[in-house]
């Protein structure tokens, strides 16, 4: 008969490091599903790509002026893009980015 404290002992240590008795896997708790921001980052970063990919002085114009970073010239202000898909509040590494680069 086992009583209490035995089974609050501390594992059994060699040199391979301590071993773990009596280990029970619940199934279920890995089936649960939880809530999760991935799906809105992940589809944060497919525009984000996508925006770098399709017009990429235009994307890198955009960032900058809107992090306060970007030169005085029309040349380079003609590529900003002022609204649109681009600049979607869901565009959260987007945003980041420009927020990041304000700060420097």
């Amino acid at each position: 008969m086992q009583t209490r404290t035995a089974s609050r002992r501390q594992p059994e240590c060699d040199h391979q490091g301590p071993r773990v008795q009596n280990v029970t896997h619940n199934p279920v708790a890995f089936t649960d599903r939880k809530p999760s921001l991935s799906p809105l980052f992940a589809r944060s970063l497919l525009r984000l790509i996508a925006m770098l990919a399709v017009e990429p002085a235009s994307s890198i114009a955009t960032i900058l002026y809107h992090s306060g970073h970007l030169p005085n010239g029309n040349s380079l202000r003609r590529l900003v893009h002022r609204g649109g898909l681009l600049l979607h509040p869901d565009n959260f590494l987007l945003h980041f980015l420009i927020n990041l680069l304000r700060c420097f």
